[in-house]
């Protein structure tokens, strides 16, 4: 199973010792996959993927915690202080409108907060026009400075650069390396945006309500294990609110008695749903501390 899986994923190590070693977490990891599936009443099952022979503390250590407050704390919050969300759909995924490019893959950079800024302009730029249109992570990486590349960022600097910038340009002109290299900040910039808006925090109906108009970029903990591991299902039970990840919010539904969100992951298809994931959808801080810090851009 491990030499399938590591054949699958292009997995190869420098030593004998090395794969032993890798061996052997996945062979933990497996094993905690199998636990938890075993589990009587789960919303959500567990499955190998690229990072089955991580732990979890490397696994933390590269693919999250690069999630850092603003530099510059001006909350602009909009206006959805008491929502009354029953005139609004019970359910939606702003993939079958078109509004969602394909899911990326970020690697081993900490630029989860460059992907769902993105992401999340990709989508206002869509329902503004109709055009769907894949913009490039890279240039927020080179060029924004307020945020740092590779060693983490947050969405609301970069929508600030993305403004002061007057645009960013497309992922076919300045396509992802999963480093940071030399800045051109002028290249060929096609979409633009007018400024973001703040959701209130710690409110289900607050994001219910954003979301409902545009997909939302959200703080969230990744780090948890069943995170790392996730596979199908409504992620739901213990997780942590500390918020160390970036990932986009693009609709929410209700399966089994159970209210989700559907986000929109930066870790390659094989995480997942196909990149996606369904996470039980709570009020105050949220499943995993998601509804406490969460904003979307403004194109007009």
């Amino acid at each position: 199973m491990f030499e399938g899986w590591a054949a699958k994923h292009g997995k190869s190590y420098s030593s004998d010792w090395e794969k032993a070693r890798r061996l052997m977490i996945f062979s933990d990891t497996l094993a905690y996959i199998e636990k938890h599936n075993a589990l009587p009443n789960t919303t959500f099952t567990l499955g190998l993927n690229k990072f089955s022979d991580l732990t979890n503390a490397e696994f933390r250590a590269n693919y999250v915690g690069k999630f850092k407050p603003p530099r510059y704390q001006d909350r602009r919050p909009a206006k959805d202080v008491d929502v009354d969300v029953s005139s609004l759909p019970t359910s939606l995924d702003w993939r079958q409108e078109g509004a969602v490019t394909p899911i990326k893959d970020q690697g081993q950079c900490g630029s989860c907060w460059a992907f769902s800024a993105i992401a999340s302009i990709e989508s206002a730029h869509f329902l503004a026009t109709k055009e769907l249109v894949s913009l490039s992570e890279q240039q927020l990486i080179d060029c924004d400075t307020v945020d740092q590349g590779c060693q983490g960022g947050f969405p609301e600097d970069a929508f600030k650069f993305v403004v002061e910038n007057g645009g960013v340009t497309t992922e076919e002109a300045y396509p992802y390396t999963g480093f940071a290299g030399s800045c051109n900040a002028n290249k060929n910039k096609v979409v633009e945006i007018t400024g973001y808006k703040d959701v209130t925090k710690d409110s289900a109906d607050a994001l219910m309500k954003a979301v409902s108009k545009t997909p939302v970029t959200v703080g969230i903990c990744g780090s948890d294990q069943n995170f790392q591991n996730y596979r199908s299902g409504i992620l739901s039970g213990h997780c942590s609110n500390s918020r160390d990840h970036a990932v986009l919010v693009i609709g929410y539904g209700t399966e089994g008695g159970m209210p989700y969100w559907i986000i929109k992951n930066s870790w390659g298809t094989s995480w997942g749903e196909d990149g996606f994931m369904r996470i039980k959808k709570k009020d105050g801080e949220g499943m995993c501390g998601m509804n406490g810090q969460s904003s979307y851009p403004t194109t007009s």
